[in-house]
């Protein structure tokens, strides 16, 4: 189905995870910024008024929609992930968007160019009452690893927020 990509969009993008939209990274020059907004806002440039595609793939623990979304034959969650604007959520992409994550990665897009908490774990420190410093040392001691997205990776760590 198209859909007005401002609109209708759905709660989220299939296994990607972006930064929340009042969440703050630092750039390469470890200047905060608003990743969040610009993640937010990045994709209307790309979309530029083309009608979005959306296949309804889950409904979230809230019951949003959790859509997988095209924009000319491009799918929108590999884009965002490989312009940095998103993470893969591998515990429910099975890595689909690895590839793209790597290739932003390696070039420094986006988040990548600077420092950031993954999105899943800044809203674990919003729930926690925003105490982020508090709770992501707390998470480094109890559960050995670092708050980034590598450290997701490890198997001492599940991204079950």
């Amino acid at each position: 189905m198209a859909i007005p990509w401002r609109s209708t969009a759905p709660a989220s993008g299939w296994g990607i995870d972006a930064p929340e939209s009042k969440q703050s990274c630092r750039d390469e020059d470890s200047l905060p910024y608003r990743c969040g907004a610009k993640a937010a806002n990045n994709p209307d440039a790309f979309i530029a008024q083309r009608p979005v595609s959306c296949a309804p793939v889950s409904l979230d623990p809230y019951g949003r929609t959790v859509a997988a979304c095209t924009v000319g034959g491009v799918d929108l969650g590999e884009w965002l992930v490989r312009e940095g604007f998103a993470l893969d959520w591998a515990h429910y992409s099975h890595g689909r968007h690895s590839t793209p994550q790597r290739d932003a990665e390696r070039a420094g897009r986006g988040i990548w160019a600077g420092s950031y908490v993954a999105p899943w774990l800044c809203r674990a420190c919003m729930r926690a009452g925003g105490k982020s410093d508090k709770y992501l040392k707390t998470l480094e001691r109890v559960k050995g690893i670092e708050p980034s997205y590598s450290a997701w990776k490890s198997s001492n760590f599940r991204n079950d927020f």
